[in-house]
């Protein structure tokens, strides 16, 4: 079993594989496998970028990352479809220009729109994960302001700080929710201004 699965790995990614590996044809059982190990790095890769750079930047470094690991195969393969089916061959002409290693003109348009096609696919992919980002970035200080609120006063008023206001021992708590609003929307400063300004 660890020999075909070293041989999927072999034969589908350019990782080094050390001692013997069985055949690529006992191999093939492990290749869904493989290929989705390959899909998680270039996942990873795609979610690590879209960080730091834009979606169309990080969606390219998944795609370069996805088909460096796997040494062009797919590409390869593609291109050699593209050059060798075509309508009136003889399947003897197929199987020779399926062996040439150079590329037509088919095969480099075949290669350039798959390119294309699983680039715009993987783009919005990393503005989602984006997304994500800033929802998380405004839900963390809100959960902050929420224990803040809970366990505290949230304001403490004197004796003169408006006409008929409670006494100046006296702490007024909000309910959690509301004081994790008025922080969530940049309300608690201009709330500490009103103050301010009353005295």
């Amino acid at each position: 079993m660890i020999r075909r699965l070293l041989a999927a790995i072999q034969f589908l990614t350019i990782l080094p594989v050390r001692g013997s590996t069985a055949p690529p044809a006992a191999a093939a059982a492990f290749f869904p496998l493989v290929g989705a190990l390959t899909g998680a790095g270039a996942a990873g890769v795609l979610a690590a970028a879209s960080m730091a750079w834009p979606a169309g930047l990080a969606a390219a470094l998944a795609l370069l990352f996805a088909a460096s690991l796997s040494g062009g195969l797919h590409e390869d393969g593609l291109a050699d479809v593209a050059d060798a089916f075509r309508a009136g061959r003889a399947p003897e002409k197929i199987l020779a220009i399926m062996k040439d290693s150079r590329v037509g003109t088919y095969g480099a348009l075949a290669v350039g729109l798959s390119l294309v096609v699983r680039w715009q696919a993987m783009a919005p992919l990393a503005r989602k994960r984006r997304s994500t980002g800033r929802v998380v970035d405004r839900i963390s200080p809100a959960a902050i302001s929420f224990a803040r609120c809970a366990s505290c006063p949230a304001r403490t008023y004197s004796a003169h700080s408006s006409p008929g206001g409670p006494p100046a021992t006296s702490t007024v708590s909000p309910r959690p929710s509301a004081c994790g609003l008025r922080t969530m929307r940049g309300e608690e400063p201009l709330l500490a201004a009103r103050d301010s300004a009353g005295r």
